[in-house]
């Protein structure tokens, strides 16, 4: 599954400059994992072996999924190695523990904050992207987020509220079906809307009640309320035969 996660970096990293030398997944020497203190949420950060602070990296930050962690993530997507042959700086950070003591990111209201924390996950990665550039050279213009499930909706959130900072984002597995993207502000990111139909089913038999379509859900990467369409009812169908009794008789 790793070669799906540097696939998705591939193509993050195809408008850049950056090197595109094939090699291994591992690490090389002379790269650092640095932990990096911003409020109560320390994150992990990866430093190319080549890094030099006197010429501006990409950032890519990894956002993972829901229970999991940074750390999982990138044993998982693998990307410390495409980090040093390609020059960017890599950021693993950790969403916030519920009381079930699963890590999560505040994407949606659908996803993943069950217990209503109303944490700010938008306003702290932001602020992870800033305290990044405070210590080393990031070029503004190529901040990219690559996310996994819960973590790929809080990239697309990012797209969404931050689209004069973020330059893209890719979501792994978890997307908007195919709709016409728009910008919820002027900027390189796109944020995708879409509202999914209903499927109604209609009884064939006049006996039973008519069918409810299930609730139709607006459903926003920017993480706009989930709200349930007004439950409609379908007529039923004309029936074929008409009964009587215990036969039945075509009508003429």
């Amino acid at each position: 599954m790793s070669v799906t996660a540097r696939l998705l970096v591939l193509v993050l990293l195809s408008l850049t400059a950056c090197s595109s030398s094939a090699g291994s997944s591992s690490p090389e020497p002379g790269s650092a994992d640095v932990t990096i203190e911003l409020a109560d949420r320390p994150f992990s950060l990866h430093v190319p072996s080549g890094y030099d602070p006197a010429t501006k990296a990409p950032l890519v930050v990894v956002l993972h999924g829901y229970t999991s962690s940074g750390a999982e993530q990138e044993e998982y997507f693998q990307l410390k190695g495409e980090s040093d042959r390609r020059g960017f700086l890599y950021a693993m950070p950790d969403g916030t523990v519920n009381h079930e003591k699963h890590h999560f990111w505040n994407a949606t209201p659908a996803c993943c904050d069950f217990f209503d924390s109303g944490v700010d996950d938008s306003g702290y990665l932001i602020k992870l992207a800033d305290a990044v550039a405070a210590k080393y050279a990031v070029d503004p213009a190529r901040v990219y987020f690559v996310g996994h499930s819960n973590g790929g909706f809080m990239a697309l959130r990012m797209a969404c509220e931050h689209a004069d900072r973020v330059a893209a984002v890719a979501s792994w597995p978890a997307r908007p079906p195919p709709t016409r993207p728009s910008a919820r502000r002027r900027g390189r990111s796109a944020c995708f809307r879409s509202t999914a139909r209903p499927t109604a089913r209609s009884s064939t038999r006049a006996a039973r009640p008519p069918a409810r379509t299930r609730p139709r859900r607006a459903r926003s990467s920017c993480g706009a309320a989930w709200t349930a369409a007004p439950t409609r009812r379908t007529p039923p169908r004309s029936p074929s035969t008409s009964t009587r009794g215990s036969r039945t008789r075509r009508p003429r």
